[in-house]
Order: structure tokens, then sequence, then C-alpha cells
């Protein structure tokens, strides 16, 4: 990641979600139509982060902070009982609260 932070001027965090947050992927073998050995639960130890790199005309034309922030609170609310937290905005973080950086 230092990398592209330092290499990649239109690098930028839109999402944060923190292990506490028990975001579920579906694990590979679940693609396979097979009962999932991995998918019995929670099993996610890590934390994910959303990243995009682009140049401000890719941002112009395709990023609109409004619908994305309308979207991922929607689903911070429906599947993991939590509020979404935009920065910027004042506050802090609650642990395992979904954090959105709005602004590239």
């Amino acid at each position: 990641m230092e990398y592209l932070i330092q290499n990649y001027a239109g690098y930028a965090t839109l999402v944060h979600m923190p292990a506490e947050a028990k975001f579920i992927f579906s694990a590979p073998d679940h693609w396979t139509g097979q009962q999932s050995v991995f998918n019995a639960g929670n099993n996610t130890h890590w934390g994910v982060n959303i990243i995009v790199i682009g140049n401000a005309a890719g941002w112009c034309k395709y990023y609109d902070p409004e619908l994305l922030e309308t979207a991922l609170g929607e689903a911070c609310t429906s599947t993991l009982n939590s509020e979404l937290y935009v920065a910027g905005r004042g506050g802090m973080t609650k642990e395992g609260q979904v954090s959105l950086y709005p602004t590239p």
C-alpha cells in the first residue's frame, strides 16, 4: 500500500471495513456449488480497504460521493446493523464501524 500511496497521485482509500465489523466473504469453495466448509459463519479476521486509483477526469466522470454514501450506508444498516461513519463530519468512529472517506 505504501508503494501505491507514494507513487500514484490518484490513489485514494474510499472505504475501510475493520475486522470488528465482521464483514463476511464467500470463501472460494462457495462458488463450487458444494457445501462450503469455510462459510459456516464469520470467518474473517482482517479488515478490508476499498481503494481506487484514478486521474482527475475519471474521478469527475465516474465518482458520485453521494451515491456511494447512500448505498454504503444502506448496506451497513441492513447487513451489519451499524451506521456508516463518514470522515470529515466530526465525531469519532465506534469500534467495528465502517468508515467512508468521501473526498479523494
